[in-house]
């Protein structure tokens, strides 16, 4: 009965993604569910190979596996090559979509035009083949993303600063203006340069 379960667990996990996309998605994405099925069988063809063509089957244990990173606490699932099949079939179409969006900002249209095409299918097969491969390079792609948005940040606010302090400077020269208007327009310049480093190590920082 165990074992059941686990199967269940793991149809689950298969089934859901593409049971949810034709129930609840945009109309254009459902026409990315056969390189999303493409990479499942891809995953499929990922368990064979590393198994020597051999295909674990879902398990059931009360204890997880010492060598798993994960705390041996509670009841192990063992999806076998339902979980490969899952994370092929999910990687196919996220990582071609990202590829074209990022690439050459592809628009809506013409992504629903690509998930119908044969290239694509393949493509989506040899994604899932190799998906622990692609999710580390898709991390790697919005990792990249992410640090380039934060140094542009980081110049806007750096570029802000030196503009405040050149103000501060005109201020202080200028026997029209107050000492307090000088001293706000520092504060302001020493606030963005905060930010500035707050952004670079990663954390947020509000832009005014």
């Amino acid at each position: 009965m165990k074992h059941v379960s686990t199967w269940a667990l793991g149809l689950g996990c298969l089934l859901l993604p593409a049971t949810l996309v034709s129930a609840f998605g945009p109309a254009d994405a459902e026409a990315w569910l056969p390189v999303f099925w493409a990479g499942a069988i891809g995953g499929l063809v990922l368990e064979l190979v590393s198994g020597s063509w051999g295909v674990e089957l879902p398990s059931y244990s009360r204890r997880r596996p010492a060598e798993t990173r994960f705390a041996p606490l509670g009841p192990w699932h063992d999806l076998g090559f339902l979980g490969r099949m899952t994370t092929g079939a999910i990687a196919a179409p996220v990582f071609l979509i990202l590829v074209n969006v990022i690439g050459d900002s592809t628009d809506s249209a013409s992504l629903t035009a690509l998930g119908d095409d044969l290239e694509s299918l393949a493509w989506g097969a040899l994604i899932g083949a190799a998906s622990p491969a692609a999710w580390k390079l898709g991390e790697g792609l919005v990792t990249s993303r992410i640090g380039l948005a934060q140094q542009h940040l980081s110049d806007q606010l750096q570029s802000q600063a030196e503009s405040d302090l050149e103000t501060a400077k005109e201020q202080i020269a200028d026997p029209n203006t107050s000492n307090q208007e000088a001293v706000a327009t520092l504060a302001l310049a020493q606030g963005r340069l905060e930010s500035a480093r707050t952004v670079l190590a990663g954390g947020d920082a509000a832009v005014e």
